[in-house]
This record gives structure tokens, C-alpha cells and sequence, in this order.
């Protein structure tokens, strides 16, 4: 969904307007890292321009996952799979029971 433009400008968008002020709510968003360094950079910045947190999760149990190299720091950067938690970055919402944050 974040491979083109228009996904980059109007996911994040779609995201916020989900979890409209004074609403609790997450998104959980399963996303390819560094499939396109550019892409997965400005889709982050836009998730933050609209006060919305992301943050990588995993199941409990699950092993952590590769930290994941800066981005444009590789030609070809090895790319796995995430699940990022996003919500609003003022909503403190414990999720500990069901999901840790991986490092």
C-alpha cells in the first residue's frame, strides 16, 4: 500500500481519520521493510505529521526480530516482514498482555 505516492501521502491519512480524537483505538498494519528505503521513509514522517505513533510488535513468545539496518545505509538491504501498532501519539493504550514491542 505504501509503494506508490499515493500511498505514501494518503494511507497515513486514512489511518488518522480512523482514530479520530477523543477515540481510543490501534491499527495494526503488516508492512515489508526496506522494500523501498524513499517509500517506507516518508510514509513514517507522515504517520508523525499527523500525530500518529508507530511502533513494531510481535506476538508474546515470538522471537525478536532482526534489528533493522538505518535506512539507505545498504544497496540492497535484507527486508522482512513487520507488524506496526499505529495509533494516536497521545493515547496511552497497555498492550503488554497481548503484544510485546520489539526492539
Amino acid at each position: 500500500l505504501v509503494y506508490n505516492e499515493i500511498g505514501v501521502q494518503w494511507l497515513p491519512k486514512v489511518m488518522a481519520g480512523l482514530l479520530e480524537r477523543g477515540r481510543s483505538g490501534v491499527i495494526y498494519y503488516c508492512h515489508t521493510k526496506h522494500r523501498m528505503d524513499m517509500a517506507d521513509q516518508d510514509f513514517l514522517a507522515n504517520l508523525a505529521k499527523l500525530s500518529l505513533s508507530c511502533t513494531e510488535v510481535r506476538e508474546t513468545g515470538m522471537e525478536t526480530p532482526p534489528a533493522s539496518p538505518p535506512f539507505f545505509e545498504s544497496l540492497f538491504p535484507e527486508q522482512r516482514i513487520a507488524i506496526w501498532r499505529i495509533q494516536r501519539a497521545e493515547q496511552s493504550v497497555d498492550f503488554a498482555r497481548e503484544l510485546y514491542v520489539a526492539p
